[in-house]
């Protein structure tokens, strides 16, 4: 019995990466390009269907915003991205209404420098489809030469009035806000674990748990605090290694596509039923 349910978690594991890799293979990886024009450089790239980009001005939670920095170039004091209007509709993946753009994409970049120069931009963004999304980074590269005033194309507007520096203090500014973001994140992580504990399968299980560790009739009460201290860790330690080794196989977004995988449910329902 135990050989034929590890034969089905193999066959279900192997399918689901063979999936993982077939949907990896057809992300597009975007060709951006940049090149001055009077007064901005303009950025610019094809996106096939069916897939789409978040814009800069996508409602919060609604997938990663289109965003343009100039990391590590003081010349930059500042910067105005004008982008087309967006198609807002609601969104499967995050079950709210959403602003992207599909196939031909453009922005309009207009940096504050001194002088003329080569300016290497990083862009970071989000592609979807309705079943997957990837974010993706790119650096693109242009010279520019200030002085012309730029004019806005029909159609296009700014997304901010007064884009902040983007010299080492924006840049460390970034990094303080990401900062907060991880500690909420593991906060509210460390919240729902805990809430986990009173689930119906869970909780019954806690005073048995506990008195295999407490109750013994060999050793003192202090070891058995400091076994049950190994057993938690080695969950911890175990998990947290399955977990990595999953990401590193593949890719950030293979645990949603392995938990949403048919093979995988099918076998967790065999298992089970």
């Amino acid at each position: 019995m135990p050989r034929r349910y590890a034969l089905a978690f193999l066959v279900s594991f192997l399918a689901a990466t063979q999936d993982f890799a077939m949907a990896q293979e057809n992300v597009p990886q975007l060709q951006w390009t940049l090149q001055p024009v009077a007064g901005a450089l303009k950025l610019s790239t094809t996106l096939p269907e069916p897939w789409h980009l978040y814009s800069a001005t996508t409602p919060k939670g609604t997938g990663i915003p289109f965003q343009v920095t100039f990391p590590e170039q003081p010349a930059v004091t500042g910067f105005e991205l004008f982008q087309a209007k967006p198609i807002r509709k609601f969104d499967p993946n995050f079950q709210a209404d959403s602003e992207t753009f599909e196939k031909e994409i453009t922005f309009y970049v207009v940096p504050k420098v001194a002088a003329a120069g080569e300016l290497s931009a990083k862009l970071r963004y989000q592609i979807c489809t309705d079943k997957v999304c990837v974010p993706q980074r790119k650096t693109v590269t242009s010279q520019f030469a200030p002085g012309s005033v730029f004019a806005a194309p029909e159609g296009f507007f700014t997304t901010a009035a007064a884009a902040p520096s983007v010299a080492a203090a924006a840049v460390a500014k970034t990094s303080d806000t990401e900062s907060q973001s991880l500690g909420a994140y593991l906060l509210t992580a460390f919240g729902l674990g805990l809430a986990a504990l009173f689930t119906p399968c869970v909780f019954p299980m806690i005073p048995f748990v506990m008195s295999a560790f407490l109750n013994r009739n060999t050793g003192s009460k202090a070891q058995g605090v400091a076994q049950a201290g190994i057993f938690s860790l080695g969950i911890i330690v175990l998990f947290c290694f399955l977990g990595f080794a999953i990401t590193a196989a593949l890719g950030p977004f293979g645990v949603v596509q392995l938990a949403s995988s048919p093979w995988v449910n099918g076998f967790i329902g065999l298992l089970f039923g």
